[in-house]
């Protein structure tokens, strides 16, 4: 995998994301690529921050009714209306990550000459969801590059989310 200098802190993290996963993982991720969308800002306000850090954070979160991008525009997620209405994403929830691709359980002998699957990571609302704490950054943009590798492999939503809980136990063991 090349990566290209690094040009803030949330792109150190990502790579970091990436760099913690097994070595069999790493390996095993074939034409794919991971950019991160720095678009749609979001501002939370402290209350509706402090409430966000006490719940658990899915990989489609919903926002805080009232939630507003820099300009104080109501927004209703993090991807641009389209990624919407192609991921499902519904009012007051926001997309931290996307995959768009062929799953390698999905790839054939007839694969050859195809463009890089692509994973987004959304950095706005990502940064937003974490508040001010850096713990709390890493820890979501980890698990977010995390969900859309599972992705990338051709697990479901529901198979990441088992994987997710067996790995969140063992970590607290």
């Amino acid at each position: 995998m090349t990566i290209a200098p690094l040009k803030n802190k949330f792109e150190r993290l990502v790579v970091e994301a990436v760099a913690v996963l097994p070595l069999r993982v790493r390996e095993a991720m074939k034409n794919v690529a991971i950019v991160i969308d720095g678009s749609t800002p979001l501002t939370i306000n402290p209350e509706q921050s402090r409430r966000i850090e006490q719940e658990p954070r899915p990989i489609r979160d919903s926002l805080p009714r009232g939630a507003t991008d820099t300009q104080g525009r109501l927004i209703s997620n993090g991807a641009g209306r389209k990624k919407s209405r192609e991921t499902s994403i519904k009012r007051q929830e926001v997309l931290l990550g996307l995959y768009e691709g062929i799953p390698l359980t999905g790839r054939d002998s007839g694969y050859f000459g195809v463009l890089p699957d692509k994973i987004t990571i959304f950095q706005k609302p990502i940064e937003a969801l974490s508040g001010e704490s850096e713990k709390n950054l890493t820890a979501l943009v980890r698990e977010v590059v995390w969900h859309e590798i599972g992705h990338h492999f051709g697990l479901s939503d529901r198979e990441i989310s088992i994987l997710e809980k067996k790995r969140k136990n063992k970590q607290s063991v």
